[in-house]
């Protein structure tokens, strides 16, 4: 079953993109390192089907519901928490001017087809900033955060804290992970036979939250 974001962004997308995607999609599931079981006797219906129905916001059904679900439920309200902590950690007055609510109203307002059009996202922001950037600022792609080598941590000088944390989880939700899966996945990525990604951070942060709140199957 696709999850409700998926589906939104799959509606945007060519017909034979969104085909791929769905593919990799499969592929992917094939190798599931969550007990199938579980999963499917436990799932819920997806986290943005629960948070929405809790705040009373529209199902997730295109992008406009995408975006409000976004703004009140997951995205918005995970990266200001980031923000938040790490500026103070760092005695630095952040700001985000764009969280203006009247602009966040009008955008939100928007139809679909300003909000991104084909592979272009921001599209209204991107115009209405024609002339006053620079294209090649104006139209960038490849924009990151404050980005951290978390990959050369984890497979250099933090594999044996990755290991412990990874199999600390394995004990502590054993009817949650499929375990063989679960340590070849593991072994996997810190080995660099699968691209890295943040499945085994996701583990790691599970074990420590039932740990820290004594939480366990």
């Amino acid at each position: 079953m696709l999850g409700e974001g998926l589906r939104a962004l799959l509606q945007l997308l060519p017909d034979g993109l969104s085909a791929y995607v769905l593919r990799q999609r499969q592929a992917l599931l094939g190798r599931d390192w969550l007990a199938a079981e579980f999963a499917r006797t436990n799932g819920g219906g997806g986290a943005l089907r629960l948070a929405t129905g809790r705040l009373g916001l529209p199902p997730v059904a295109d992008l406009a519901t995408l975006c409000l679900a976004m703004t009140f439920t997951s995205n918005l309200p995970m990266l200001l928490h980031w923000e938040d902590r790490s500026s103070m950690a760092h005695s630095i007055e952040a700001r985000v001017p764009f969280l203006d609510h009247p602009l966040v109203e009008f955008s939100l307002a928007l139809g679909n087809a300003h909000k991104m059009q084909g592979a272009r996202t921001k599209s209204v922001l991107r115009d209405a900033m024609s002339g006053v950037l620079p294209d090649a600022i104006r139209d960038r792609r490849d924009k990151l955060g404050f980005a951290t080598p978390e990959e050369i941590w984890f497979r250099g000088p933090l594999r044996g804290e990755v290991e412990d944390g990874i199999a600390a989880s394995l004990r502590r939700f054993p009817e949650l992970f499929d375990v063989a899966r679960t340590r070849e996945l593991a072994s996997d990525m810190l080995d660099g036979r699968r691209s890295f990604d943040f499945k085994l951070w996701r583990i790691i942060s599970l074990g420590l939250w039932g740990e820290r709140f004594n939480v366990a199957q």
